[in-house]
């Protein structure tokens, strides 16, 4: 067999360096808001970095993808009135894995993993998150399918001993009875969660970002064509 057959490969990368005469300032007010300072002083920005791509295809069903990423910055910033050299590197893995054999079942999984470290003289902080995402499509006869959906997320940051752990499981029915018939049902949200949090660390900076979700619901829904 070729092995190369359904094969694709791709590496690519950048670098940049930049000089300014301006260097920014972001400090948290008595309000709690973030007031960004331009301050008279030499900077210079330095990036690069590389994305390497795979995908190769295999028994005629299989599909996988691979991507990894690497970059780092480097500038100088302002905090608690003196001047640092700041080291940002930023590392990514994308793996995605579908069958389609055109029977009575498909399935696709995709996971993202980031993991980054944030350095300055004597202080580094690192971060990591996972997003999981499964989806299954069973085709119980030609005009029934029922589809199983489950995201998940794992989060934590150097700078806090909570990880932020999200799970969210969603489940479809498909109806065709005919050519002019839609019928669908959905339920969401089954395992009932409120909230789908994450959390990162940027030097001086911890960013939590939360976002509500609707509680569980059914919902059914009918299309007619003409």
């Amino acid at each position: 067999n070729n092995i190369l057959k359904s094969f694709f490969l791709s590496v690519r990368g950048n670098f940049s360096h930049n000089k300014s005469n301006a260097t920014f300032s972001n400090e948290l007010n008595s309000e709690g808001f973030m007031v960004t300072e331009v301050i008279k002083q030499p900077n210079s920005l330095e990036n690069y970095g590389f994305t390497f791509y795979l995908t190769k295809g295999f028994l005629g069903s299989f599909k996988t993808e691979l991507t990894y990423a690497y970059n780092t910055i480097k500038n100088q910033l302002f905090f608690n009135n003196q001047f640092l050299d700041a080291v940002n590197k930023r590392q990514s893995i994308d793996f995605g894995l579908s069958w389609d054999k055109g029977s009575w079942f498909t399935l696709e999984y995709k996971a993202k993993l980031n993991f980054g470290t944030a350095e300055t003289t004597g202080n580094q902080i690192n971060n990591s998150i996972l997003f999981q995402n499964l989806n299954l499509d069973i085709y119980t006869t030609k005009s029934t399918r029922i589809n199983f959906g489950f995201d998940s997320s794992r989060a934590e940051t150097s700078e806090r001993s909570t990880i932020d752990k999200n799970i969210l499981v969603n489940l479809s029915l498909y109806y065709k009875p005919s050519k002019k018939v839609n019928i669908n049902a959905s339920l969401t949200n089954i395992f009932d969660t409120q909230f789908f949090t994450t959390t990162s660390s940027y030097l001086n900076i911890v960013n939590v970002y939360q976002f509500s979700l609707r509680p569980r619901q059914f919902t059914l829904g009918l299309t007619y064509s003409l």
